[in-house]
């Protein structure tokens, strides 16, 4: 169970980095970008963000997610969004999940901490530093704390090329705080609605007396409460970087973070049997309060990279994490059902133990070369990823009746012996990859590449589960072409392929076949002002045959292939400094999913559950410059969305907009006031559907946040 809200922030504070000491400096980690989406404090070009003390802009020039070595936006065939460290701090986002949440073309399903994201309705891969943070085995993606992260890279549609398996949904990047060439620092108080309390504290700068050795250290620590009965959640995290000059050409960097969540969970509402969604208040708690959901997540990393004199980089990257997961709570495992005049819903056991641990490693060449009196650039690697999942996962059916109206939360959980479905999975892909960029003409590029990859699980399991499989030299290519139609604008079209193994097996318990598919984009990227204002749009067109689908229900573990679901769509955003003290990111997203080909005739045309048909996210944010009002920043953030879905499409809900509000009022030259109001007019909508009647999440309602922050 959480510990009392009632304790000081400060004691929290010191306490949440005593579980550093516990981190294994066992294995180093990752970073895949030579020079992701950011830049440092220094203004050394690192991709976006240029921190000036602490806070940071957007630069829509560069990106590595869509290759090992950094490009510029406008030469790359794909859709690519980026956010930046000044949006997270402006919006006082707490974690990844809400960033991407609040992104152009992403969608969140799910509870806020045991989320799927979703691009162009598929399934995301999700990085830090360009390396996985865990397997496509896991059950559980981490949340991690957006005060330890200098930014996140988006790319939506296929990432075949360096993530070889996956589906078409794209690639989520996270990358973390850099260590600083001169000695900054800053710390942070929260405080707002429910009892929230929050301290951050982050210091970076020289070690050696040269500059050569570099170091920085964040932290954060939270404690919160929420509208909804009995839920609640505390959170420690830690994070420490060093950098160090091995030669002027050479640099080692080497990172880690552990971050601990505590919380009184709850797992969404239930609509009623007969199929519609019941309004509930949002203070409705369904469960136990004596449940607990705990994670734990430890991730190390380290990058070696050396530049040639004749402008080739070498690049060698790991990682290794480990995940723990403790979940013993009352759930609902039934929709509401009507007992006489009363609305009841039953809540079992569900006792689940997760850890994973793993590791990655990626190698890669990139760099410029002339042919046929031409430049071009070429990139190819070597990636690996494996890791060992086990689970512990007990069921309990036995029904407590509980009535909706006046649920009871002070209910007993019951033991439950130990003979439910044990699970030792280990996974492993890896794979040779390469790229090539080829002046055609002047003004015309061909970018082609592909990777050769190779994936398998292994299992020692009881109970009815996966079995063992294997797939060899399975080949994802991609293909496009760029236009510089002017020194701003670029043209672009291309098409790419997925690939990903199913560990699955049919009744005759024979493999199931891989899912394939294939994605064709076009669209533009315009620079509307000298790198600082970009507009991209694109339409794209994806189809995906072969998904896994269970035959009978649960717990049954025989599967079939099946069906062709196709999507299309497009994307308009713009992002960055329109002038003025004006900054922006906005998007909009048309996605139309639907299955259209299926033995199953009754999947026919069916919807993309949790995929809105249209979606638009706004920040729009003003500082003032003038005399009466200068050191004021104010700024807006509006979601809108349409209708949304279940698996199966047996139950919707209605569409939605919400209203943040957010101002900042720079006190001194070192002192800062921030104030952030969610949800301004209190909508009650649903975020996202379940299934089976089950786990639809609730949005919360209005909440209030106050921040002081103090640079030194």
């Amino acid at each position: 169970m959480p510990k009392s809200l009632t304790r000081s922030v400060l004691t929290t504070m010191s306490r949440c980095f005593l579980p550093m000491r516990k981190l294994s400096v066992a294995a180093a980690i990752l970073s895949t970008s030579a020079q992701p989406l950011f830049a440092d404090e220094q203004g050394v070009f690192l991709g976006t963000i240029v921190l000036q003390g602490e806070e940071a802009g957007y630069n829509p020039r560069s990106t590595t997610v869509a290759g090992r070595a950094p490009a510029d936006v406008r030469d790359v065939p794909l859709s690519l969004s980026g956010i930046g460290r000044e949006r997270l701090t402006g919006e006082m986002i707490a974690d990844d999940i809400e960033a991407i949440g609040r992104s152009t073309g992403m969608n969140i399903s799910g509870t806020p901490y045991a989320s799927g994201i979703t691009s162009r309705g598929f399934v995301t891969l999700n990085n830090v530093e360009g390396l996985r943070m865990t397997s496509e085995d896991s059950n559980f993606t981490p949340v991690i704390d957006g005060f330890l992260l200098g930014g996140i890279e988006i790319l939506r549609g296929p990432a075949g090329i360096l993530e070889g398996a996956g589906e078409p949904g794209g690639v989520v990047s996270r990358s973390f705080k850099r260590p600083l060439q001169f000695a900054a620092g800053h710390g942070g108080l929260s405080f707002g609605s429910y009892g929230m309390r929050r301290a951050e504290f982050d210091y970076g700068g020289p070690i050696s007396a040269d500059g050569r050795l570099r170091g920085r250290f964040a932290g954060a620590t939270m404690e919160e409460g929420f509208e909804r009965d009995v839920v609640s959640h505390e959170r420690a995290a830690v994070f420490g970087a060093l950098e160090y000059d091995l030669t002027p050409d050479t640099l080692v960097r080497i990172s880690a973070m552990y971050q601990k969540d505590d919380r009184t969970p709850f797992w969404g509402v239930p609509s009623h049997e007969d199929g519609h969604l019941i309004d509930f208040d949002r203070s409705t708690y369904l469960g136990s309060d004596r449940g607990r959901f705990d994670t734990e997540y430890a991730l190390v990393t380290a990058e070696i990279t050396h530049a040639f004199a004749n402008g080739w980089t070498v690049r060698v990257a790991a990682n290794h994490f480990d995940q723990k997961i403790d979940e013993f709570d009352l759930m609902t495992i039934s929709p509401v059902y009507n007992l006489g005049t009363a609305q009841m819903v039953d809540l079992g056991l569900n006792v689940n133990q997760d850890r994973e641990r793993g590791q990655g490693v990626d190698v890669s060449f990139s760099g410029p070369f002339s042919a046929f009196g031409r430049d071009h650039r070429a990139t190819i690697g070597f990636s690996y990823i494996g890791s060992r999942l086990q689970v512990d996962e007990r069921w309990g059916y036995d029904a407590f009746p509980v009535d909706i109206s006046n649920p009871v939360t002070d209910l007993p959980i019951p033991e439950l012996a130990d003979d439910g479905i044990l699970q030792d999975r280990r996974y492993k892909q890896y794979g040779i990859y390469g790229q090539l960029n080829a002046g055609l003409t002047d003004s015309l590029t061909l970018s082609a590449g592909g990777r050769v990859s190779w994936a398998e699980m292994t299992s020692d399991i009881t109970g009815p589960v996966l079995q063992d499989y294997r797939e060899n030299a399975f080949f994802t290519p991609m293909l496009g072409l760029v236009w510089r139609a002017d020194p701003f604008t670029s043209l672009y079209a291309s098409v790419s392929d997925i690939h990903e193994p199913q560990f699955y097996r049919d009744a005759a318990g024979s493999p199931l076949a891989p899912m394939t598919g294939t994605q064709y984009e076009i669209g533009l990227k315009r620079d509307l002002s000298e790198g600082r204002l970009l507009f991209t749009a694109a339409v794209f067109d994806i189809e995906r045959s072969n998904q896994a689908h269970r035959v009978g229900p649960w717990p049954s573990r025989v599967y079939r292939a099946d069906g062709t679901t196709r999507s299309r769509g497009a994307e308009l955003e713009l992002s960055g400094d329109l002038g003025n003290g004006w900054g922006i990111s906005a998007g909009y997203t048309y996605t139309d999913q639907k299955v259209t080909e299926s033995r199953d005739l009754s999947r026919l045309g069916k919807r993309a559950s949790n995929t809105p048909r249209h979606k638009a996210v706004l920040w729009l944010s003003h500082d003032f410059q003038g005399e009466a009002l200068s050191g004021l920043s104010l700024a807006t953030g509006i979601t809108a969305a349409s209708r949304i879905y279940d698996y199966g499409n047996s139950l919707s809900a209605p569409g939605f907009y919400t209203i943040d509000l957010a101002a900042t009022y720079r006190v001194s030259e070192t002192t800062e006031l921030a104030l952030k109001v969610n949800n301004v007019f209190d909508r009650n909508y649903y975020r996202s559907l379940g299934t089976s009647g089950m786990y639809h999440d609730q949005a919360e309602g209005r909440s209030i946040a106050l921040q002081l922050r103090q640079r030194f």
